[in-house]
């Protein structure tokens, strides 16, 4: 216990400084317009820099965290299956659903109480690649690794780091490279979506995010309500351009780092979808 109490003692302290601002909305009071309309005042609040630091700092996190999990999974299932043409199940079942999945599952829930995250967004991010990495590991286990990914530790240390889904050619089963015209095309895709939002958070913010009104209390037929029902829409929309930036964003990072093309994960899926699912 003393032990790791000293462990946890200074990096607690290092996530405390490099998480200090937690990004409430409580200090969010400049702003570049504002104006009031129907007896509300709106305004168009500022970008907080601080969140995207965060978020960079989020990534380096991650990336240790994946490094491990993954050299784990890759040297204990993986490579012994490519060597001997089959997979050793109980090893795999043992070191899975005993050592990984575990880790996966402690690991987003003891990082945000120790560096004593508050933002709901930062804390959401945090949980993306555990989550991403709980279906790598359980592919590993029952041998369903897309072909081409296992072939070296570096291939599937990126097919782990990258919590998005990577661009696979389908003839040869090789990584997709960045061109000129991906990193452009996904570059004002990111700046145009980062405003949108932008805009979109700074003016729901006035009404706390139900800009219709509602009935204050709850009963089965207030569920039907048609305040209700528009409120749940615009949280819906306003909660998929969220992940839209955030996966573009990530999408950018990644690809410059690794040189690997990733698949858009949002195609507005609450007006294009065709199914429910």
């Amino acid at each position: 216990m003393q032990a790791k109490a000293t462990i946890c003692r200074p990096l607690s302290s290092l996530g405390r400084i490099l998480f200090d601002d937690k990004l409430l909305g409580t200090d969010d009071t400049n702003s570049t317009y504002s104006f009031l309309f129907k007896g509300t005042m709106y305004a168009i609040i500022l970008p907080k820099l601080a969140f995207w630091i965060q978020l960079l700092y989020v990534s380096v996190i991650q990336s240790v965290f994946v490094v491990i999990t993954s050299s784990i999974v890759y040297w204990t299932m993986v490579k012994p299956t490519l060597k001997q043409k089959q997979r050793n199940i109980i090893q795999n079942y043992l070191v899975g659903y005993g050592c990984v999945i575990p880790l996966i599952l402690i690991y987003p829930i003891f990082i945000v109480q120790l560096f004593g995250i508050r933002n709901k967004i930062i804390r959401f991010v945090f949980a993306v690649v555990p989550i991403a990495s709980l279906f790598r590991c359980t592919e590993a286990m029952y041998g369903y690794i897309p072909a081409g990914l296992d072939v070296t530790f570096k291939k599937y240390f990126i097919y782990n780091w990258i919590p998005l889904e990577i661009q696979i050619d389908p003839n040869t089963k090789k990584l997709v490279k960045i061109t000129r015209s991906y990193v452009v095309k996904n570059l004002m895709q990111f700046i145009f979506l980062f405003f949108k939002v932008s805009i979109l958070l700074s003016l729901l913010a006035s009404r706390d995010f139900s800009p219709f009104q509602k009935p204050t209390g709850f009963s089965f037929l207030s569920t039907f309500h048609l305040g209700r029902i528009l409120n749940n829409a615009i949280a819906g929309i306003l909660f998929e351009q969220v992940l839209s930036v955030l996966a573009s964003s990530n999408s950018l990072l990644f690809a410059f780092v690794t040189r690997v093309q990733i698949v858009e994960l949002m195609k507005s899926a609450m007006f294009s979808s065709t199914s429910p699912s």
